[in-house]
């Protein structure tokens, strides 16, 4: 009997730079500077994910802090930047590009993450380049009330053009813990610009779970793809005739069912509608209360496999609240290790290569 590999595609790429520090600059005593052994990127957050979106429609935050304060305000939108509403200027903390932050003599621009779900996160800070300030500016990261980087006080970046090279942090969060970009003044506020990427990822086992411990994240050195499989080759094709299927299965169950193609989309025979599962596009998968939707691939012959998955929640603001989705190789997890990987509204997450043996 062949065995079933279920799981979801929707393709993006996303690159993480891992730049490191200095050595003057020691991280906090929690926090290690490198990716640790049989760890993998699970899902990951850029700062550009909030920007233009409303505060809380996402984990990205703006705000600021009057100087030497930890009284964080909450930003406005204001045309085409963060600003707080009764200045609305750069000197109040208007971020109007989502890597740029410009300190003010009044208050420090922030940039916040608020952790969604538990787990250890990686901080991909990069390098902060400060433009053209004047006299430079400051900046430091803290994770709720304790700095990050670097291990106490500020990092400097005194002359224009200067560049600061941050770490690899790496920590474990709780959910509604609150990581900060806090950029500050020197004296003079005159083109106190600075671009800072920042991306932070979650990270997880490398090695699936223990009941398909056979999962390794690359591509074995000698070996060489011989024929590749996409989902668009099943899509619109009679049941059978591909590797490939539409099913649904009601929600908290594994009572797979095949679905109908309708017109232009795969359906329920009871439910012709999204909420049963529908995939209208090859690319295309939207969740509902009901059913849960699924792509699977039927393994025409035994061999090893990697699976290449990328994944990117279409809906945006208020009109939608995320998705979850899982890879399983019949009835063991492939991806995540456990549970489910969150992909919030307007988000872009990249997969791992996987590769296992299949019958």
């Amino acid at each position: 009997m062949k065995k079933l590999l279920c799981f979801l595609l929707i393709f993006c790429m996303l690159p993480l730079p891992v730049v490191f520090a200095d050595e003057e600059y020691v991280p906090a005593s929690f926090v290690t500077t490198e990716q640790p052994a049989g760890k993998n990127i699970q899902v990951s957050f850029t700062v550009a994910d909030g920007f233009y979106k409303n505060q809380g429609d996402t984990p990205w935050g703006f705000e600021h802090a009057p100087v030497g304060t930890d009284d964080y305000e909450l930003l406005e939108f204001f045309e085409n930047g963060w600003f707080h509403e009764s200045y609305q200027n750069w000197a109040q903390g208007a971020v109007n590009h989502p890597i740029s932050m410009h300190a003010g003599v009044i208050a420090d621009p922030v940039v916040a993450f608020h952790a969604p779900i538990d787990g250890t996160v990686m901080i991909h800070a990069g390098k902060i380049t400060n433009v053209k300030g004047s006299d430079g500016v400051s900046v430091k990261i803290l994770k709720n009330d304790e700095n990050v980087f670097p291990k106490e006080g500020w990092a400097d970046l005194w002359t224009p053009g200067m560049e600061l090279s941050v770490p690899a942090l790496v920590f474990d969060v709780k959910k509604g813990d609150v990581i900060r970009f806090r950029v500050n003044c020197h004296e003079n506020q005159n083109a106190d610009n600075i671009h800072w990427t920042k991306t932070i990822s979650y990270l997880g086992e490398a090695t699936g779970t223990t009941s398909l411990a056979d999962v390794s994240f690359e591509q074995p050195e000698d070996t060489t793809i011989s024929v590749t499989y996409t989902v668009d080759q099943g899509f619109s094709k009679e049941p059978g005739t591909t590797p490939w299927g539409f099913e649904h299965a009601p929600v908290n169950t594994d009572n797979y069912e095949p679905l109908e193609f309708i017109q232009s989309g795969w359906y329920s025979g009871s439910f012709q509608n999204w909420s049963q599962g529908t995939v209208q596009h090859y690319l295309s998968m939207h969740a509902g209360m009901i059913a849960d939707p699924i792509v699977s691939f039927t393994a025409p012959q035994d061999g090893l496999v990697m699976i290449h998955a990328s994944a990117a929640d279409k809906s945006s603001g208020t009109s939608g609240d995320g998705v979850q989705l899982k890879i399983m190789k019949n009835d063991m997890q492939v991806y995540p290790t456990l549970g489910w990987m969150q992909v919030l509204p307007g988000q872009k997450v990249s997969l791992p290569d996987m590769v296992f043996e299949v019958k």
